[in-house]
């Protein structure tokens, strides 16, 4: 029988992402992938960790990591990187690495570097294999080496640029954005008219004695955003490396392979509320089916928009009165507070939920860090967790949606 071709792991990795011009991640997959093919490897998965310094460990970046627990290990013999300071800028890493990748018998390679550490059983351990494996160490030195020097010109540059009115790096205050500097050096601020607006609005509602926490159900419920939220979208990255992101879609969404299953699995108790919800009685329906099924619900989960409509109606028709009042922690529907996000689905009005028949999971491992980056003259904060979800009643979450 013909030997099963060796299972390759390819990859790529970015500090920096600036825009939708940024494509180093592509070319690095392009290169790692065609190394690959060329040697007769199967590719069976790949890693993309972008906006990730080299700094962080390996074991730590939020698309590599899980390849490399035991589990994740077991799926590919090499992992392929396109050059080695995608893979470490850390010698210490880079050894580390190196005992981890060796007592599970892996392959390492650095496919532009032309360099291979093969720590397969019976594999040549000649002097080409001890001098691939030397140059990988010098290499990891010399590129630890670069990224503290980068680190201090760049401390030093920032710390002149404070003395001046030129903008080093990082996300603007609310009300600015980040301009060509008239000398045509560097950077500088200039008002930004939508963020300054927004301040304006802010400011206005707090004259009127509105408070802090219904200012903010209220910028929520609009989608207003803050310079520092816009930004992941400005740099070009993905929505999905957005905090919270992964865990509202694995909520509100359906089966998700090696994750838990959300709402939209279940089978629960059906509201119809017609073509247009004018009026309450639906969700007054809503409330005694979930008794019906043994449950009490707690809140309402839906769309801004639909809550922005909920919030509109009036008592009757030609009336300026609203149906529903705002209280400091955002609106209530039929007695019963509402939790809006962007992921509930399109067919959804609403749904009812008794938090007392719900279970959130938070499984061991998890950590939550902080370092510094220096590119953006700020902090980074990662979060590495698993979580999953539990409906200890099923029947007893209700599904408000228009059945025609």
């Amino acid at each position: 029988m013909p030997s099963r071709p060796l299972r390759a792991l390819v990859g790529a990795r970015v500090s920096v992402v600036k825009g939708p011009q940024k494509v180093s991640h592509e070319a690095q997959l392009e290169s790692t992938t065609r190394w690959a093919d060329a040697h007769g490897y199967e590719v069976v998965g790949q890693f993309e960790d972008v906006g990730v310094s080299a700094s962080v460990p390996p074991e730590q970046r939020p698309d590599l990591g899980p390849w490399l627990t035991d589990e994740g290990a077991e799926r590919w013999d090499a992992i392929v990187w396109a050059k080695m300071d995608r893979a470490f800028r850390s010698t210490r890493h880079c050894v580390d690495f190196a005992r981890w990748a060796e007592e599970r018998h892996k392959i390492v390679v650095f496919a532009d570097d032309g360099l291979k550490l093969d720590y397969r059983p019976g594999a040549v351990k000649g002097i080409d294999a001890m001098m691939a494996e030397l140059f990988v160490y010098l290499g990891s030195f010399f590129a630890q080496l670069e990224l503290n020097r980068f680190k201090t010109r760049v401390e030093d540059s920032h710390r002149k640029l404070r003395l001046t009115d030129r903008w080093a790096a990082g996300v603007p205050p609310l009300g600015f954005r980040v301009v060509d500097h008239p000398s045509g050096r560097g950077k500088g601020l200039a008002t930004d008219s939508e963020g300054k607006e927004l301040l304006h609005s802010m400011a206005a509602k707090l004259l009127d004695g509105w408070s802090f926490v219904r200012i903010t159900a209220w910028l929520n419920e609009t989608g207003a955003q803050t310079n520092k939220a816009r930004s992941p979208a400005r740099s070009g990255l993905p929505e999905q490396r957005r905090p919270g992101w992964r865990f509202d879609t694995a909520f509100f969404g359906n089966t998700t392979t090696k994750g838990p299953n959300g709402l939209l699995s279940l089978s629960t108790t059906a509201v119809d509320t017609g073509a247009s919800v004018a009026n309450l009685d639906a969700f007054i329906s809503a409330r005694y089916a979930a008794e019906a099924h043994s449950a009490k619900l707690t809140h309402w989960l839906m769309s801004p928009a639909t809550a922005e409509a909920l919030s509109k109606l009036k008592v009757a028709s030609g009336s300026n009165q609203s149906l529903l009042q705002f209280v400091d922690d955002g609106i209530t529907v039929a007695g019963l507070p509402v939790l809006t996000s962007t992921h509930v689905d399109a067919t959804t009005v609403a749904r009812g939920g008794d938090k007392s028949q719900l279970r959130y999971v938070l499984r061991s491992g998890t950590t939550v860090e902080r370092f510094p980056s220096v590119t953006n003259d700020g902090q980074h904060v990662r979060a590495i967790s698993r979580v999953g979800f539990g409906f200890l009643n099923p029947a007893g979450v209700v599904r408000l949606y228009d059945a025609a």
